[in-house]
């Protein structure tokens, strides 16, 4: 018997991470989150406790984390470094990435993510919001360089592996020696076919035309260079299109000029996606999505991705996103936006069935549920070896 805990913050990926450690482990698992992220009558599977940070100047919080022979960190911050430093040497280290806490180690400038139009409006949103709290933004960057430089580095070299969610960016991140440390890589990511990306579609296909254009309201998406490049298109061949974007979580300020950015391109054509939907209505949303594009530089979306390439979408990805690889190089038939350039006819033609056939076999090679649990079964078994029998 192996004793896991798992460390996180309450997310709609959780449950199904633990679900897949509890087919391989069963009754091995524990789940403590961060109580900021806790409400009462919590559904996360195999929840234990909540932690804050006045636990971290306990000492029984750490007598406790010593009864665990692996602790699987969901996602990296800051706030988590007690917990890592202090932890028993006996006691191994999982880190799965999700994106956002790796990327600064990819890059040391966000900037790079952001293509110029967009950027002039993350320029002056950010101009107003500087204004509004410059008497106490500089001394929060203070704090936390000063924590960073006491603890980062002696954190990360505590961890005994490295899950981001490509191996291409574990392997960019080595190149860029921006990590001073960088743990083992464990192959390993969030989510089955079966039981979370196709769950609500599993066997159906789109029916609609419309188009469906990024993820959520972060700059990121480069929504305003998309907006160009679509309507470009779409001009082109004569054609007029519903256009949905979803805006329900992000930067609400970003999120304003989005949707007055878009009304501008496409009229009554644009339909912006501004609050939550239940996942039901969401997939009937995607089955409308014949036509997809992701204008991120950097790897996100990767959920709404699987799903679109999964329901037959012809999905429009950038050449420099390592997504664009990462799917080519499993053998999904995806295309680049900058294809649109010299074929915009490229928005009316639909995927072949051939095509969509062998984009479904390619995600059932790499994220059906046996292969998610086979990587959980090596993951655990790297740290814990014989006891994990």
């Amino acid at each position: 018997m192996v004793k896991i805990l798992h460390i996180s913050s309450k997310n709609v990926f959780l449950n199904e991470a633990v679900s897949s450690f509890e087919r391989v482990f069963p009754q091995q698992n524990s789940v403590w989150l961060h109580s900021c992220n806790v409400s009462s009558g919590t559904d996360v599977h195999r929840f234990e406790r909540s932690f804050s940070m006045s636990d971290f100047f306990r000492f029984s919080f750490y007598r406790e984390l010593r009864n665990f022979d692996l602790i699987v960190f969901h996602s990296l911050s800051i706030f988590l470094y007690p917990i890592i430093l202090f932890s028993s040497k006996k006691t191994k280290l999982a880190w799965l990435g999700w994106g956002f806490d790796y990327y600064d180690y990819i890059s040391d400038n966000k900037k790079n993510f952001i293509l110029p139009a967009t950027l002039k409006i993350k320029d002056l949103i950010h101009q107003s919001l500087q204004s509004e709290k410059a008497d106490y933004s500089p001394f929060k960057k203070i704090i936390k360089a000063v924590y960073l430089m006491f603890f980062e580095k002696k954190a990360i070299s505590k961890f005994n592996s490295f899950s981001p969610v490509l191996h291409s960016e574990y392997q960019l991140i080595e190149q860029l020696k921006l990590m001073h440390h960088v743990p083992d890589f464990c192959q390993w990511n969030y989510g089955s076919l079966e039981d979370f990306h196709a769950k609500n579609i599993l066997g159906k296909t789109v029916t609609g035309n419309a188009i469906l254009i990024g993820n959520s309201a972060t700059y990121t998406n480069n929504h305003i260079e998309a907006f160009e490049t679509i309507s470009t298109s779409l001009s082109r061949i004569n054609a007029v299109r519903d256009v949905y974007v979803p805006l329900s979580y992000g930067d609400e300020s970003y999120k304003d000029y989005v949707v007055d950015y878009g009304r501008d391109f496409f009229k009554h054509a644009f339909k912006p996606v501004l609050e939550f939907m239940p996942l039901d209505e969401y997939s009937t949303l995607l089955m409308n999505c014949g036509f997809v594009v992701m204008n991120h530089i950097r790897q996100q979306a990767l959920g709404n991705i699987i799903m679109m390439v999964y329901l037959g979408a012809r999905v429009f990805l950038r050449e420099d996103n390592p997504l664009y690889d990462y799917f080519v190089g499993i053998g999904a038939v995806v295309n680049k936006i900058s294809d649109l350039e010299s074929h915009p006819e490229l928005l009316s033609t639909p995927l072949t069935e051939a095509d969509i056939k062998a984009n479904k076999k390619a995600l059932y090679t790499h994220w059906s549920r046996a292969v998610i649990d086979s990587n959980t079964e090596k993951l655990v078994r790297y740290h814990v070896g014989p006891r994990a029998d």
